[in-house]
């Protein structure tokens, strides 16, 4: 008994299972403007976890002509990891063709919604 609660309070999952969680995405970098030809490619920062068991396990997309809807999902992998905090940086490729404005949405953990406008030109 003693055994599984040492390994639980050290973050290690005797058991092998994942815990998922949606990530908080702080930021989108990118360009203002695009054109309508052209890739467009933008950035997300943000935080992971506390530690190196904490990945981005996948991103869920709804793209139309005028919007990109994205939910980053991240997991807790447990086991021995290191101990250093884990961020976020992912580059999406989008594709033309493009409506103005093009918005860029992501769906936070709280159910708000950050977003980037980009124009087309």
């Amino acid at each position: 008994m003693s055994v599984v609660v040492l390994l639980t309070m050290t973050g290690c999952d005797p058991f092998g299972g994942a815990d998922e969680f949606l990530i908080q995405v702080d930021s989108i970098t990118g360009p203002a403007s695009v054109s309508s030809t052209e890739t467009l490619t933008v950035r997300f920062y943000g935080f992971l976890g506390p530690s190196g068991c904490h990945v981005l396990d996948h991103v869920d997309r709804n793209r139309t002509p005028d919007a990109l809807e994205l939910i980053f999902h991240g997991e807790d992998r447990g086991g021995t990891c290191t101990q250093a905090l884990v961020f976020l940086d992912h580059q999406e490729e989008i594709a033309p063709p493009f409506q103005d404005p093009f918005i860029i949405l992501v769906r936070q953990p709280d159910g708000s919604v950050l977003e980037k406008v980009v124009r087309v030109r």
